[in-house]
């Protein structure tokens, strides 16, 4: 018997309290629920990785140690880059209920400046493009400008898809991952996929038709469709001048009211073809035919600045439905693709995607192909073979 149980039982035999059954048993259930630090299970790698790389969002960087002499050494300058008010606009999702809350987007802002400031990586611009939802881990998405743009490799569309570079990484703070240039193959296959995200950037795509990659060339590829079809600016805002966007001088913003309406946005990004391409890609035809236009089709979005269009595939958003409430926030949200927002209020706007990265369509999983004939050795007989005749010279 514990000291404390000793004091509880003396206690009662001296006052002899008429509930003493009561209290003993109190007491026994206080002592079996007691806390007992032992019990608590350690935080996995995984959870401690991500408090640490949080931590260090909000604290100075330490500069690296000279092994040799254990002096600090030079740090190099940080990278100078644009970026939009994140934080900020923030607000504007909050508003409208949407988005990913003050505090984690707060941490958004810490992961952009650091991202941006890198000096090994040089970005020009950086904007967060969203977070995509998996099965053990999420995604959060960074769209970026290169100052030395790599070289893409054969295949991949120069501009179109590939005029952004993307970085991933799973926890806020943690390190990052430079996603592929997209090749259209990947684009025209994932259209067949409605999947969730493992999370593991290296994971094999377990789906029909067999995919041309892992599963980070899957995420890069839902990225450009999500991109091209539900990224959008006002109407009015931007000049489309030899395929570049350049702000118009004299924009008036719009009120609120009038922010709800689909003609009031235009679509930013070039819209994707049938055959994974921005700009069509005709193939070579024969002397005196034409070529085969066969894919020209455009399945995401549209041609840059095209006013959104198509009642049931967008809906507005509001902070109020209070008229002459001041200072209200508008927006717009995808039906096709859940969890794709552009937000208008304060005379600036931004776009967020917070979803698993498919379509909100009816899947119909594409047949498998048909079984292989077996091969024909000969015409199919019935007749049994003959048997063979025993050779009389084994015996001897």
């Amino acid at each position: 018997m514990s000291l404390l149980s000793a004091k509880i039982v003396s206690k009662i035999l001296t006052d002899k309290p008429s509930d003493a059954v009561d209290i003993l048993e109190t007491s026994i259930m206080v002592k079996k629920t007691a806390f007992n630090p032992s019990e608590i299970s350690p935080p996995s790698p995984k959870d401690a990785a991500a408090a640490v790389a949080k931590t260090e969002l909000y604290v100075a960087p330490s500069p690296p140690i000279d092994p040799d002499t254990g002096e600090p050494k030079a740090v190099e300058p940080s990278n100078a880059y644009t970026t939009e008010n994140s934080f900020s606009d923030a607000g504007m999702f909050k508003a409208l209920g949407v988005g990913l809350g003050e505090a984690e987007m707060y941490n958004v802002m810490l992961t952009m400046k650091k991202l941006g400031e890198d000096p090994g990586i040089k970005v020009s611009t950086v904007r967060f493009f969203g977070k995509f939802l998996g099965l053990s881990s999420d995604y959060f998405v960074f769209e970026t400008t290169l100052q030395a743009p790599e070289e893409l490799p054969e295949g991949c569309e120069a501009g179109g898809a590939n005029t952004y570079t993307y970085f991933v990484c799973s926890v806020l703070g943690g390190a990052f991952t430079i996603l592929p240039a997209v090749m259209p193959e990947a684009i025209i296959v994932s259209r067949s996929y409605k999947k969730f995200l493992t999370g593991d950037l290296t994971a094999e795509v377990g789906a029909f038709p067999p995919f041309p990659g892992k599963e980070i060339m899957l995420l890069r590829a839902m990225i450009a469709r999500i991109a091209a079809s539900t990224v959008l600016c006002p109407e009015g805002f931007f000049n489309a001048d030899e395929g570049k966007l350049t702000e118009a001088e004299g924009y008036v913003t719009k009120s609120a009211d009038e922010m709800t309406a689909l003609s009031s946005w235009c679509l930013r990004y070039p819209g994707i073809t049938e055959q994974g391409r921005c700009e069509f890609l005709p193939p070579e035809a024969a002397e005196g035919e034409e070529p085969d236009m066969t894919g020209s089709d455009v399945i995401e979005g549209a041609t840059v600045l095209t006013p959104l269009e198509g009642e049931g595939k967008w809906a507005p958003l509001t902070s109020s439905e209070v008229p002459g409430v001041l200072y209200k926030v508008a927006g717009i949200t995808s039906l096709e693709w859940p969890g794709a927002v552009a937000a208008a209020g304060f005379g600036a706007f931004s776009n967020m995607y917070v979803g698993y990265g498919y379509k909100a369509v009816t899947f119909c999983p594409p047949p498998a192909p048909p079984v292989m004939e077996e091969s024909a050795l000969g015409e199919e007989s019935n007749e049994l073979p003959e048997k063979p005749v025993e050779d009389s010279t084994l015996d001897e």
